[in-house]
């Protein structure tokens, strides 16, 4: 397996764990013989957990205290109403 059909062809399956298992070794084989293609997929990996977690699919972000809310929710609706913002 070449670089080039690792990723066109089965990275997408191997992430969604839908290859035979003889097509996974031969993709694991080549990770391990290939540091270019690990950092690759290692990279593909953490942009797909980052996109689910955006999309509120992964890891739940903090919500921000109230107060901070509140203060930005002020802000907003001074500069909607045409208030200058003092400090």
């Amino acid at each position: 397996m070449n670089c080039q059909a690792l990723i066109e062809k089965f990275l997408f399956d191997y992430h969604a764990g839908k290859l035979s298992t003889a097509r996974k070794l031969e993709f694991e084989l080549h990770l391990t013989l290939c540091k270019a293609c690990r950092r690759y997929v290692d990279s593909y990996k953490k942009t797909v957990m980052l996109a689910k977690v955006s999309e509120g699919q992964g890891e739940k972000a903090e919500e921000p205290p109230a107060e901070l809310v509140q203060a930005i929710l002020s802000v907003a609706g001074k500069k909607d109403r045409g208030e200058g913002i003092s400090e």
